[in-house]
């Protein structure tokens, strides 16, 4: 397990090569997690498949009363892990992933190549992958966002750790 607040399970994952999931938010109670930004943190896993995900998730997701962000998810991940994707909708932002530099490096390319392979995999298997535009300027202001955010909360969140109340 782990929380997931900027990259914290995603990163690692793919650092190791492994499956790293985050859920949407509230599907896993963060109850007992320290708190780095609570409206951004997130539990998820970390796993050798994503079926194994799917297994993970499903036992620990769910309502607990002493998490007020959590909720019930309405299904379980496994019953369609191993389903037809036909008609089943994905998109990724033409600004992000519509990658053309000239002058990138081999392990840069090859993280493209694989990106636009797996978009005509699913293509093949019947998934419907649209490209959805996004102006550039809200995505410029992501980054500050997140920071803004993630400070404002980790402060108030670690203000009782000064040293004082509960000793050095």
């Amino acid at each position: 397990l782990g929380s997931d607040t900027g990259d914290s399970i995603r990163k690692p994952a793919y650092y190791g090569g492994i499956v790293g999931y985050k859920p949407t938010y509230g599907v896993i109670s963060r109850y007992g997690l320290f708190p780095f930004a609570c409206s951004l943190d997130h539990v998820g896993c970390f796993t050798r498949s994503v079926k194994d995900a799917a297994i993970v998730v499903d036992a620990i997701k769910g309502v607990d009363s002493k998490d007020m962000t959590s909720h019930d998810l309405g299904y379980n991940l496994i019953d369609g892990i191993e389903n037809d994707i036909k008609g089943k909708k994905l998109f990724y932002l033409k600004e992000v992933c519509n990658l053309d530099f000239d002058d990138v490096d081999d392990e840069f390319r090859a993280i493209i190549d694989n990106f636009n392979e797996v978009v005509e995999k699913y293509r093949s298997l019947g998934a419907i992958v649209e490209e959805v535009s996004v102006d550039k300027e809200l995505l410029k202001a992501i980054s500050p966002v997140y920071f803004t955010i993630s400070c404002a909360e980790a402060t108030s969140n670690n203000s009782n750790l000064t040293g004082v109340s509960f000793g050095p």
